[in-house]
C-alpha cells in the first residue's frame, strides 16, 4: 500500500504543472475545474465496474487487474503523446516570449530554461504552508466521507448497492470544482473567499448527517450526499490546482516557471500526511460513539471541527482578498472592502486600477 501510494502521489503535481504550462491565470479556475473532473469519474466508473464485478461470478481481482491494465496502457499514451509546454510542439506564448526575453538580457540563450526552484524554497512562498495546512483538513474530510460512506451505508444496504449510493458523492464533487473554479474567476481569483464560502455551507450538512442519518429517507440522502461532494469537491479541486498554480507564479521567484510542481507536490504531500492522522481517529471517535449510543455522530462532529479549523487557516488570505487588491495579470483588481470614505473614494481607487501602467 505504501509503494501504491508513493507512485500514484506522482501524477497530480506532474499534470497540475503541465496544465499551469498551458494555461494562464486569467480564466485558470473554470479550466482546472473542469480539468479536476477527471479523478471523480474515475471514481465514478470505479464504483459501478466494482459493484458490477463484485456481483458476477468473475474474481473479485479483476476490479484490481482491469485498471491497471488500463493505466498502464494509458501511461504510454501519455509519455509518447502529451507535450509538457506550448514551446515543445512550436508554439509561442506571452509567458515564453517574456521567458526568452529575460534570458537574453541575462546573457544566456534564448532557449534556455528558468531554473527549478528547491524545496525549502517553495515552502517559504507566502500562504503555500497555510493552504497546505487548510488542504490537509478539507481532505480528511474527503477521505473520511469516501471511505466511510459505503461502510456507513453497507449496515442498511448490500455492498453493491450501498457502493453505488456513496458513488453520489464523487458524481457531486464534479461540478464542485467547476463551480469553485468559475466564481472564483468572475470575482477576480479570490480563491480563498469561495472556498471558505463553500466550506461554510458544508457545515450544516454535516450536522444533519451526525444527527439525522439514521432517519433520513433514501432519496433526499442521495440528494444531500451529492450536495455535499459539490461542496467538499470544490476547494479540494481547486487548492490542488488553480491555487497551486497561482502560488508558483509569485515575484519573489519571477522568472521561473518550475515551481508548480513542487508547490502542488508541498500541498498534496502536507494534505495527505494530515489527513492519514487524522483518518486514525475516526475508528477510535465510532467506538465512543458507538458506546454512546450514537453511532457515527461523533465522526461527523469531528468533521465539522476540521471544516472550521481548515477554513480558520484561510483567514489571513481571506482577509487580503477582501481589504487588499491582490495582483491579476499584472494589474490590480478592485479590493470587495473599499478603504476610504464614501463612494466617491472606491469610486476613485476604481479608475485608478484600470489605468495601465
Amino acid at each position: 500500500q505504501f509503494f501504491h501510494g508513493f507512485f500514484q502521489a506522482t501524477g497530480g503535481p506532474v499534470n497540475t504543472a503541465i496544465m499551469g504550462n498551458w494555461y494562464p491565470k486569467k480564466g485558470r479556475g473554470l479550466v482546472f475545474g473542469l480539468w479536476t473532473c477527471h479523478q471523480y469519474v474515475g471514481d465514478i466508473v470505479a464504483a459501478f465496474a466494482g459493484a458490477w464485478i463484485l456481483s458476477s461470478p468473475l474474481d473479485w481481482r479483476m476490479a484490481i487487474v482491469v485498471p491497471l491494465l488500463l493505466n498502464g496502457l494509458w501511461s504510454i499514451v501519455n509519455l509518447s503523446c502529451v507535450p509538457n509546454t506550448p514551446r515543445d510542439i512550436g508554439i509561442e506564448t506571452e509567458e515564453s516570449r517574456e521567458q526568452a526575453a529575460k534570458a537574453v538580457a541575462a546573457g544566456k540563450s534564448a532557449d534556455s530554461e528558468p531554473q527549478a526552484i528547491g524545496i525549502a524554497q517553495a515552502f517559504m512562498l507566502p500562504n503555500v504552508m497555510g493552504y497546505s495546512i487548510a488542504f490537509g483538513f478539507f481532505k480528511l474530510i474527503n477521505y473520511s466521507m469516501f471511505f466511510q460512506l459505503p461502510v456507513i451505508l453497507s449496515a442498511n444496504f448490500d455492498p453493491a448497492t450501498a457502493n453505488i449510493i456513496s458513488a453520489l458523492y464523487s458524481f457531486g464533487m464534479m461540478p464542485g470544482g467547476i463551480v469553485c473554479g468559475f466564481l472564483s474567476d468572475l470575482y477576480g481569483g479570490r480563491r480563498a473567499c469561495v472556498i471558505a464560502t463553500m466550506m461554510i455551507f458544508l457545515v450544516p450538512l454535516l450536522l444533519v448527517l451526525a444527527f439525522y442519518m439514521t432517519v433520513v429517507p433514501v432519496v433526499p440522502l442521495l440528494v444531500l450526499l451529492c450536495f455535499m461532494g459539490c461542496l467538499v469537491g470544490g476547494p479540494n479541486n481547486i487548492i490542488t490546482s488553480a491555487v497551486a498554480a497561482d502560488l508558483s507564479e509569485d515575484p519573489s521567484i519571477k522568472g521561473s516557471s518550475k515551481a508548480l510542481g513542487t508547490v502542488t507536490g508541498i500541498i498534496n504531500g502536507s494534505g495527505s500526511v494530515t489527513a492519514a492522522f487524522g483518518q486514525m481517529a475516526v475508528p477510535i471517535l465510532y467506538q465512543w460513539g458507538k458506546a454512546d449510543g450514537v453511532a457515527y455522530r461523533y465522526v461527523w462532529l469531528f468533521l465539522v471541527a476540521c471544516t472550521v479549523v481548515g477554513t480558520g487557516l484561510l483567514g489571513p488570505k481571506i482577509y487580503r482578498e477582501l481589504v487588499q487588491a491582490p495582483d491579476q495579470e499584472g494589474s490590480e483588481t478592485t479590493p470587495l472592502v473599499a478603504k476610504g470614505n464614501g463612494y466617491g473614494t472606491k469610486g476613485a481607487e476604481v479608475n485608478k486600477a484600470r489605468v495601465p501602467v
